[in-house]
């Protein structure tokens, strides 16, 4: 076992003289503690060492630098303690008498120096060792490191030597830490420890230094084990018990101690590999690992359930939308879900979809059928019977999904020409059409259905009648201002026309237009006063004003008839007059005035196909819109004061006649 460190600044009086009751009597009850030193203590203890050799070797036989000293306490018996090889604690008593001879008068000087200097530097030390551990420096955790080992706190010494090494790499610290290790019978580490003072401090030891630690690395060998860590693959991650020791291939086996240990290695696109050895004292174990790249894929094999019903046609498989290959395919597919079918021109399978799982087979058998598309067939007036591939399918219509390919439509009735007609289906894509059959003795003429799809637009002519009223103080309860008050009071519905239009975008069954137009409507309105004499004034109230609206549709439609809603929300602007000279009031010197109202409406209709392009329509508008507060006006003799027209909401309903244009 290597030696316990001393450090430079040891008292050099305290290490070579023997005891002496002489210094116990001069030391004032100082402690010797390392740390302080002189030149002239130094120079005193390099001729004592040269005086003392002699005798030191008779003695004990290892070299004088393995002299180790001990702490020494005035008034005891001051022997010179040594540590040995193996931590062994030996006491010299020197024959002090022969030694006194020896220095004579010389050694009396040497001593009181020595004595006074080591006082001094013990009551240095005393205070520094009351303080906190030196921190800064290798120095101060190696004396930190020397105080708990003397005390045998060694979890304390190990971290003070860990410290100390980090600091600045030396002998002692990893002298230290091995002494540490070993202590705490932590045998591996101890083991690592001795080995690397050995390999990096091997030139600094004496024979017999380097013959002890040697010894010691011996001795823990026999009470550990090595694991010879073998890994088929390089750049793999190795583990034992959890510990990462290395990158594969490792250097140098791996020291443990006995019993049994989990050794693991990994790497990124391999699967793990493990191993359960157990070590035995003094023996190595051979763990080989070997690393299996990761599957990621799976095997998939698909087959036609019927081959039969391929007739000889190419049937592929198609694997989330790529082509793979002819059935039977078998093949690698990643590791998640996939869409697989197989088709031909003609036939095909359902879609499926799998879940390939990593390392595994999956067999698939698909069930072909054939392609089929849309067909609708129908006649004019939804008589007569039909027929597809001279079988009956229906009367008057029919809608249903037949194979790609083609097909021969037969339609008959009494009184009229049949009609033959060869169909083409194709995938993908849907076929519609509509005959008009003709009497026997008449060209048979196909009327084919056409999409109800573009621009569209109409004209309408409508009448215009307000189903509320005005909303003002001509109606009950004549809420005038005037002064005398009215006795009575009344106010009519406006009626009159529209002239309207529309335009906008059909993509069947549902389009949006914009509604625009212009109205023309007039009541009437009486005032009666109250009193002795009643006076009576009548007028008329007559309102023009355009609208704008922009609407949505939903159309539907036969072969003769189209029916079609629309609605919408829009804006109406109206002058309103309040006159005793009729309709004119608005263009003359009566009084008038504007608003401005928010509006919804709402229209449904019918329209008689007259050409593929044109149809007549009938329909119902309703309109209504918000006055607000509505119009405040001064007219006539009577009344004294403004009278509020019309206000609030005004809703009117008018059907119209039409022409609309588009497909």
């Amino acid at each position: 076992m290597p030696l316990v460190p001393v450090h430079a600044g040891l008292p050099a009086c305290a290490t070579a003289v023997p005891a002496s009751p002489y210094m116990a009597a001069a030391s004032n009850a100082a402690e010797v503690i390392p740390g302080q030193t002189s030149g002239v203590i130094e120079a005193s203890a390099q001729i004592v060492r040269k005086l003392d050799h002699d005798e030191v070797m008779r003695t004990w036989n290892p070299p004088l630098d393995d002299l180790v000293p001990a702490r020494w306490r005035p008034g005891e018996s001051s022997p010179v303690s040594l540590v040995l090889p193996r931590r062994r604690m030996v006491t010299w008593r020197g024959p002090m008498k022969r030694l006194r001879e020896r220095l004579g008068s010389i050694m009396f000087g040497l001593f009181g120096a020595c004595v006074v200097a080591s006082t001094f530097a013990a009551r240095t030390a005393t205070a520094e060792e009351h303080a906190a551990p030196a921190v800064g420096g290798a120095k101060g955790h190696l004396d930190a490191a020397a105080r708990a080992a003397h005390a045998q706190r060694w979890d304390e010494a190990l971290a003070q030597y860990k410290a100390a090494q980090t600091a600045s790499p030396s002998l002692a610290a990893a002298t230290g830490l091995a002494e540490s290790y070993d202590a705490l019978r932590q045998n591996v580490e101890a083991y690592n420890a001795f080995r690397e003072v050995l390999t990096a401090y091997g030139p600094k030891l004496s024979r017999k230094e380097a013959a002890a630690v040697a010894a010691r690395i011996a001795a823990l060998e026999r009470v550990t084990g090595a694991l010879a860590l073998r890994v088929s693959t390089a750049g793999a991650m190795v583990t034992v018990d959890g510990a990462a020791v290395g990158t594969s291939p490792l250097s140098a086996p791996v020291r443990v101690s006995t019993g049994l240990h989990r050794v693991r290695a990994t790497k990124p696109g391999f699967e793990d590999a493990e191993a359960l050895p157990t070590v035995s004292g003094g023996q190595s174990a051979d763990v080989d690992l070997t690393l299996k790249e990761m599957v990621r894929t799976g095997h998939v094999d698909v087959r036609v359930r019927a081959p039969e019903k391929t007739a000889g046609a190419p049937v592929v498989v198609i694997v989330d939308g790529t082509e793979r290959g002819p059935v039977p395919w078998s093949g690698e597919l990643e590791a998640g879900p996939h869409d697989v079918y197989a088709r031909s021109a003609r036939i095909a399978s359902p879609h499926q979809t799998i879940n390939v799982i990593r390392g595994q087979t999956i067999s698939l058998a698909v069930e072909l059928t054939a392609i089929e598309s849309a067909m609708s067939v129908a006649t004019a007036d939804r008589l007569g019977h039909i027929s597809v591939d001279g079988k009956l399918v229906g009367e008057g219509a029919f809608e249903g999904r037949l194979p790609i390919g083609q097909h021969v439509v037969h339609i008959t009735r009494p009184g009229y020409e049949s009609l033959d007609r060869t169909v083409v289906l194709r995938d993908g894509e849907s076929y519609s059409e509509t005959f008009t059959l003709s009497p026997i003795g008449h060209e048979a003429r196909e009327t084919p259905s056409r999409a109800f799809e573009g621009i569209i637009g109409g004209v309408m002519l409508a009448g215009a009648f307000q189903v509320n009223g005005l909303n003002g103080d001509f109606s009950e309860p004549c809420s005038f201002a005037s002064s005398p008050s009215p006795a009575s009071c009344s106010a009519g519905s406006p009626m009159g026309g529209a002239l309207m239009g529309y335009v906008g975008y059909m993509a069947s069954p549902v389009g949006v237009d914009v509604l625009f137009g212009g109205q023309l409507d007039t009541t009437t309105a009486s005032f009666t006063t109250s009193g002795a004499s009643p006076t009576t004034e009548s007028f008329t109230v007559p309102r023009m004003g355009g609208f704008i609206a922009p609407r949505a549709r939903i159309s539907g439609e036969t072969s003769a008839f189209r029916f079609s809603f629309a609605a919408g929300v829009g804006l109406a602007v109206r002058a309103v007059s309040l006159s005793s000279h009729g309709v004119s009031g608005l263009f003359g010197s009566d009084p008038s005035g504007v608003y401005v109202a928010p509006a919804v409406t709402f229209e449904g209709s019918v329209h008689f196909r007259a050409s593929q392009t044109v149809a007549v329509g009938l329909g119902l508008m309703y309109w209504a819109e918000s006055a607000g507060d509505g119009v405040t006006l001064k007219s006539g003799s009577v009344l004294t004061a403004p009278a509020v027209v019309l206000s609030a909401a005004q809703a009117t309903v008018l059907p119209f006649v039409g022409l609309e244009f588009g497909p």
